[in-house]
Order: structure tokens, then C-alpha cells, then sequence
């Protein structure tokens, strides 16, 4: 790039007389000379010297900015616009000159300093009849960026020199008492923290500490220049979609205006929305279909953009599932092994393997944007797993010792020689489900020696000896 070469700030403040130029330290010293003016007019008023225009960019300057560079900086990107004013002296009655300036403000305009929050950039999806307001992945994939808009202003004179953070200034009266009246927002104004939905809306945020002016929103509200303290354009917050027994749900303020020393008080417009989406994940029906019979079946997952379908314990390698909205509206899906995504109210009938890389269905519900376009929701994944069946519980064991039963036996002592053989049965236990005889196994082990038997009956004929003898009642 062409280096543009010129007269700096510096130089238009070192024409002024030492006293009015005052000392400038020289780390302020060195940051003006960079600052190389390259467009430039000027004007004369009763009280000041005005200088403005735009000082040159770092790019113009031959600094090459990578592609992506994360910042947006007035300066480093486009050039910053300035004004630089003296405070002219008015002659007396014995002097024929005017004075020389007594001070100098030099004003730099930071219009934008952006900076990457690390948050992905959203749309949001208007509330509708039936539909709470809720936040989607931006289409441009933009990532949001935090800015700040203020003044810089750099002053000095005999008195020193002072730098200060103010609001925009009248360039007919640069020297009128001001304070400092700082913007921030977020752009785009809506992000997502996650996948799921969860996110919120910032607004324009000003801080307003100065005593002689407040911006023109603020004075539509009833206060005057005197009033300070922090106003809020719009903030909300989004809680993730699809929320069980409620849907989306989304609370905010509007035109929020904190007021600070004198005028303390909070004026806003708050609100809250909640419901669910004719198309969210709540309206989803699956069924499956195995041996000839169809039948609901269950997922789970929670407010997350991943969910789980559970399918009957019976089912093999492969399932035949469908997917519907109820009542019918159209979504987005995208079943296993379709190239292209397909719109309307069910999925049809597909089959889904149940290997170690399982397939899945991807849905999308459908909203409308401020300007009544559709917009596509978060996509949301539904794997598939067998369920585990209800839980099989062996049978009791019944004991007969002579004229003694006992149920649900798990012990059995007594000494050798004396300890009877007792006759042991399989019986139902607590659900009372049948026990089928041709599925019942027995074992009796002791010392490295086993005897085994089958059938609901089992009698041990073995002569007792000290120690441990270990049964186990197999039913499959």
C-alpha cells in the first residue's frame, strides 16, 4: 500500500505557543506523531481555532491487516475522524494582536471497537399466535462481536495534559463542561451460548454521566440534560427450546433507564413468554412397527439438541420407526441414508440399524422471521437403542424338612449326621409369574464336587459334611 505522507496532530499542536502547548508527556507525544492527518479543513469562530477531519489509517500507512483480523479499530481499519481546537483570547484595549491560544482539545471519534466474544451469532423468530419468541443459528454464520462507541479526548495547556473518556461534542463550543457518555452493544444483537436455543438479546447500552446532555431516547422519556446513570435499549434472555411442559420460554426488558445520583428510580417495560412451538420436539410422535403390530414407543433426552429413542427390548439388528407431528404440521427430517433434507408432517416408514454406528433421524421445527419468511429451528438428533426389557427375577425356594415348609429359603444349617435331606421346590416368587418346570436348573456344590438336577423338585442325596455347600436355582 502507498504510504501516506503529511503534517501530524503533533505538528499542528507544537504551532502553538509553549505556554499554550504545555507539556505533553512523551508517550502521549509519541502516539500523536503516528497520527498523520490526511484529510483536513478547518474553521474560525469568535472563540476557537477548529481543525477536523480524518487521520490516516494503519492500512494507508502500509500496515497489512490479516484477513481475519479479530478487531474492528477506528485507525487500524478505516481511519479515525478528529477535531483538534484552540481557545482563542481575546485582545485587550492596549494589545493590537490577538493573544496566541491558551489550550487545546483534540478530540479522536472512536466510532466502533469491536471484539470477539466467542459466541455464535443468532436470528431471532418473532412470537406468533401460538409460538413464544426464540433465537435460531444465524443464516451468515456471523460471530458476535462486543463494541464500543465513545470519544477520546486529549487535552493540554499550561495546566498539563489530560486525557478523558466524553460524549460527542459540539464543534461550535468543543470547551462546554461534558461528561462521559459511553455505547456498547453486541453485534449482532443476538447470540447463542449453546445449540440447544439458550441464548439472549443485547441491545444498545449507553452509560450517561454527563451533567449537560443526554441522548434524545432518554429525553422522549421525560428527563432532562442533568439526568445520568444507565439505559438499556432491550435485553432478554432465552431459556433452551423445548422445555418439558413448557415449551419456549423467554423474559426480557425493554427501554430500561437506571437513574443515578439524584434521579435514582428504574423505569422498563418487562416481559414473559412461554408455550410450545406447534412443531417442536414436544408435538413428536414415534412408532415402531415389529411383527405386524404397531406400537408407540418413548425418547428422552431433555432440553438438548441430542435424543434417544428407546425401541421394544425384542427388536433385532434392525428397526422399522416413523415419526410424526401431532397435530400435523410441517417440520424438516432428515432420516438415515436420505441425501437431502424432506419436508412435512411425519417421516413415512424407514428402518434404522441398531449397530455400534446406530443411524439417526434429524428434525428441524419451522418458524417465521420478522418478515413472515420460514426459518429453520435448531436441528435436533434422535439415536435409536433397544430397551432393556423389564427386569426377570428367579423364583423362591421352597424347603420341606419332614413335616416343616418354609418359602423363600436362602439359608439351610444345622450338624452332620443330623441335618435331614431336604426336599427343595421352585415356586412363583413376589410378581407371582409362573415358573416353567422345563426351564428350572439346579446346582450343589461343595469342595470342588457338584451335583445338579432339573425341574421344579430337587433333593439333594448327599451325606452332609462340615463346611459349606452352595446351591444355585437357575431360571431361564
Amino acid at each position: 500500500m502507498t504510504l501516506i505522507r503529511g503534517v501530524t496532530v503533533l505538528d499542528l499542536i507544537d504551532d502553538l505557543p509553549p505556554e499554550a502547548r504545555g507539556f505533553i508527556p512523551s508517550d502521549v507525544a509519541g502516539y500523536l506523531e503516528l497520527l498523520s492527518v490526511v484529510s483536513h479543513e478547518s474553521m474560525t469562530t469568535d472563540a476557537f481555532y477548529v481543525h477536523h477531519g480524518v487521520i490516516q489509517s494503519a492500512t494507508d500507512a502500509g500496515l497489512s491487516l490479516p484477513r481475519n483480523f479479530p478487531l474492528e479499530i477506528p485507525g487500524l481499519n478505516r481511519g479515525i475522524r478528529f477535531q483538534l481546537s484552540y481557545a482563542r483570547q481575546a485582545a485587550t484595549a492596549a494589545q493590537n494582536i490577538e493573544p496566541g491560544p491558551s489550550t487545546w482539545r483534540l478530540d479522536l471519534f472512536l466510532d466502533r471497537l469491536a471484539i470477539p466474544i466467542g459466541l455464535k451469532g443468532a436470528e431471532r423468530v418473532p412470537s406468533g399466535p401460538s409460538t413464544p419468541a426464540h433465537l435460531v443459528p444465524d443464516p451468515a454464520d456471523r460471530q458476535a462481536k462486543l463494541y464500543g462507541k465513545g470519544v477520546l479526548r486529549i487535552s493540554g495547556g499550561a495546566a498539563g495534559t489530560d486525557v478523558d473518556l466524553i460524549a460527542e461534542t459540539d464543534p461550535f463550543a468543543p470547551a462546554d463542561p461534558t461528561g462521559a457518555v459511553v455505547e456498547l452493544g453486541v453485534e449482532p444483537p443476538h447470540v447463542l451460548f449453546m445449540d440447544n436455543g439458550f441464548g439472549m438479546t443485547m441491545g444498545t447500552v449507553t452509560w450517561d454521566a454527563n451533567t449537560l446532555y443526554t441522548p434524545p431516547e432518554i429525553v422522549a422519556r421525560g428527563h432532562g440534560p442533568d439526568w445520568r446513570g444507565l439505559s438499556v435499549s432491550e435485553a432478554a434472555v432465552y431459556l433452551p427450546r423445548d422445555l418439558p411442559a413448557v415449551g419456549d420460554f423467554s423474559l426480557g426488558v425493554r427501554d430500561m433507564l437506571i437513574g443515578t445520583h439524584g434521579n435514582n428510580g428504574v423505569q422498563l417495560e418487562a416481559w414473559l413468554e412461554f408455550g410450545e412451538s406447534p412443531t417442536d420436539t414436544n408435538a413428536l410422535q414415534f412408532f415402531q412397527e415389529l411383527g405386524g403390530t404397531v406400537t408407540g414407543v418413548a425418547f428422552s433426552g431433555g432440553p438438548s439438541a441430542n435424543r434417544t429413542v428407546t425401541l421394544d427390548p425384542k427388536t433385532g439388528t434392525t428397526a422399522r420407526v416413523r415419526a410424526r407431528i401431532n397435530p400435523a404440521a410441517d417440520a424438516r427430517w432428515h432420516r438415515p441414508n436420505d441425501r437431502a433434507w424432506e419436508t412435512g408432517p411425519d417421516t413415512g416408514w424407514f428402518d434404522v440399524r441398531l449397530d455400534n454406528d446406530g443411524d439417526v433421524l434429524k428434525f428441524k421445527d419451522i418458524g417465521q422471521n420478522a418478515d413472515g419468511d420460514d426459518v429453520d429451528g435448531q436441528e435436533i438428533v434422535f439415536a435409536f437403542e433397544r430397551g432393556a426389557g423389564a427386569p426377570s427375577h428367579a423364583p423362591w425356594v421352597r424347603a420341606a424338612v419332614g413335616s416343616h415348609t418354609w418359602d423363600n429359603v436362602t439359608f439351610v444349617g444345622g450338624e452332620p449326621g443330623v441335618l435331614p435331606t431336604p426336599i427343595l421346590t421352585a415356586i412363583p416368587n413376589s410378581s407371582g409369574v409362573a415358573v416353567d418346570a422345563d426351564k428350572v436348573t439346579w446346582s450343589l456344590e461343595h469342595d470342588g464336587s457338584t451335583i445338579t438336577g432339573s425341574g421344579l423338585t430337587f433333593t439333594a442325596n448327599v451325606t452332609w459334611v462340615t463346611g459349606e455347600h452352595s446351591l444355585t436355582l437357575t431360571h431361564t
